[in-house]
C-alpha cells in the first residue's frame, strides 16, 4: 500500500496538492507464485487466496476509516522492467508504488486526469552527458539544472497536476532523438520521459 502524494527515493516520485488516494497492489495467481522467488519476503507464510483476501481486506478496512483506497492489479513481468527502468529493488513496498503509477496513468488516460510527468537525471548522467545534451547545457550547472525543474514542478503544482518525477536513461534519451532527428531540449527529455513510464505501466 501507497500513497500516491508519497516520495521515494531513487524512484518514481509522485507530488500532488489534490490527491491522497491509498494504492493496496494485487497480482493474478501465476504472478503472485512468481513473486515468491523475485521479491524477497514477498507472502511466503500465505497461498494466494490467503493474500489476496488479505488485500481485500486491507482496502475495505482503510474505506471503512474514511480513506480513499483501491484495489490495483498490476504485471509482475512489467513491475520488475520498471524496477530496472528506475534503479529499484524489486521489494513488495515497490510493487504498491508500481501499483499507484498504473492507477494514475489509468485515471488520466480514462477521466482526463491532469499529470505532468518530468524526468529526473543524476548529478554523475548530468555531467557525463553535459557536453551532448542541449537540455544541460542551457541549465549550465547541476545547481541551475535541479532550480529549474523544481520550478517546473511548483508550476505544475500550483495548477493542480499530479505530478510523476521518474529517473530517465540518459543514452536512450539520445538514441531516441538522434532516431527523430529531433534537438536533445528539456521538453523533449519530459516527452520521452512520459512515453518511458506510459510504456512500462502499460498505458
Amino acid at each position: 500500500m501507497t500513497s500516491l502524494s508519497q516520495s521515494t527515493r531513487n524512484s518514481t516520485n509522485f507530488r500532488s496538492s489534490q490527491l491522497s488516494v491509498e494504492v493496496v497492489a494485487a497480482l493474478g495467481e501465476d504472478d503472485f507464485q512468481d513473486a515468491r522467488a523475485a521479491i524477497p519476503d514477498f507472502a511466503q507464510s500465505l497461498d494466494y487466496e490467503d493474500w489476496l483476501d488479505d488485500r481485500y481486506g486491507l482496502t475495505v478496512g482503510l474505506c471503512s476509516s474514511g480513506v480513499d483506497a483501491r484495489i490495483v492489479t498490476v504485471d509482475l513481468s512489467t513491475f520488475l522492467a520498471w524496477c530496472r527502468s528506475v534503479g529499484s529493488a524489486p521489494t513488495e513496498k515497490n510493487l504498491h508504488l508500481f501499483a499507484s503509477v498504473v492507477a494514475v496513468l489509468r485515471d488520466r488516460s480514462t477521466t482526463h486526469t491532469a499529470a505532468t510527468i518530468l524526468a529526473t537525471v543524476s548529478e554523475a548522467d548530468f555531467a557525463s552527458h553535459f557536453d551532448v545534451v542541449e537540455a544541460f547545457r542551457s541549465a549550465g550547472d547541476y545547481a541551475n539544472w535541479i532550480a529549474r525543474r523544481d520550478a517546473t514542478v511548483r508550476a505544475a503544482l500550483a495548477g493542480g497536476k499530479i505530478v510523476f518525477q521518474t529517473p530517465t536513461s540518459i543514452g536512450a534519451f539520445l538514441e531516441w532523438t538522434r532516431c527523430l532527428g529531433q534537438r536533445s531540449c528539456e521538453a523533449l527529455l519530459d516527452r520521452f520521459a512520459t512515453l518511458s513510464l506510459e510504456a512500462l505501466a502499460g498505458e
